[in-house]
This record gives C-alpha cells, sequence and structure tokens, in this order.
C-alpha cells in the first residue's frame, strides 16, 4: 500500500494513530522496522518512538515543524515537544517508560532547534507540565531554563495535589 501511495501519518482514526503507532502498540516489530527503513516518519512519530535519524531528517526539511501542532495519540494540538517530555510509551502489554537521560538529549535537541517550550496543548498542558505529569525531574528543569512555565491549572495543582 506505501507503494501506491498511503499516507502513513494518516491519523485519521479514533486514536490519532498513524500506521507505525499501531506497528508498535500491537509489537509489530517487522512492520515497525520495514517503515523505519523505507519511509519518512512524521516528526510527531519520530519523536514519540525516539527515532533521531527521522527527527533530523524531518527538521532539515522542515525546520517550522519543530512547533508544528497536531492530534496525536491522547494528546490534541500538541508539538513535538509535548511527547519528548514525556517518558511513557504504551503497547499491548501496558506502559514503558523510555531513559529519561536519552529524553532529556532529544528535548535539548527540539530546543535548540527553535521549539516553544510554552505552547499549550489542546488539553491545556505545556511540555513542563507533561514532564511534571510523568516524574520527568531533568526534563523540566531544562524545560524552566529555556523559559518553560506550567500553566495556571497544572501550577495549581502542583500545589494542591488534592485539587
Amino acid at each position: 500500500m506505501v507503494a501506491a501511495g498511503a499516507d502513513i501519518s494518516n491519523r485519521d482514526n479514533p486514536f490519532n494513530s498513524t500506521a507505525l503507532s499501531w506497528a508498535q502498540h500491537n509489537k509489530q516489530q517487522e512492520v515497525f522496522d520495514w517503515l523505519r527503513a523505507h519511509c519518512a516518519i512524521d516528526l510527531h512519530d519520530a519523536v514519540c518512538f525516539d527515532l533521531r535519524e527521522h527527527v533530523h531528517a524531518r527538521l532539515n526539511e522542515d525546520p517550522a515543524s519543530v512547533n508544528r501542532r497536531i492530534d496525536q495519540w491522547d494528546v490534541p494540538q500538541c508539538t513535538p515537544l509535548h511527547w519528548a517530555a514525556w517518558l511513557g510509551i504504551e503497547d499491548v502489554d501496558g506502559l514503558h517508560s523510555h531513559d529519561e537521560t536519552r529524553r532529556e538529549e532529544l528535548v535539548r535537541f527540539l530546543l535548540q532547534k527553535g521549539a516553544d517550550p510554552n505552547i499549550v496543548a489542546g488539553n491545556g498542558l505545556t511540555a513542563l507540565d507533561m514532564a511534571d505529569a510523568c516524574g520527568a525531574t531533568r526534563i523540566a528543569a531544562l524545560l524552566q531554563q529555556h523559559g518553560g512555565k506550567r500553566t495556571t491549572e497544572s501550577a495549581k495543582r502542583s500545589q494542591h495535589p488534592d485539587a
């Protein structure tokens, strides 16, 4: 289907997921590896799955895409930085964690490429809020060093855990 022109970045489904996302989620490693090797993986997926070669390629092709907002999985109108700040990745076996050091490198790279740490996603969260939510303290500190702010609602929740 890819050879016939299928759009592998299409997210027109209830889960806002691409073919690559479905392959990862369902542990279809051969499909995932084939797509990675033969297709231009979009920046959001490349960040989510830590595919550095695709992150670099997409930013070289379109530097402004670093702040592109799309619906990715369960976070509407988010940027790649939102997902770089998030440590979790899910598949059919449950939630797994990315290595925070590698994610911190990715966040740093996106910030160097012009990522705006204060874009608020459609769920009302900034990348700093996302880092806080998953306990990524080093990423949160890095985002703050680059001017990242918490949203009002997120700041209230962190001050009042019962809220």
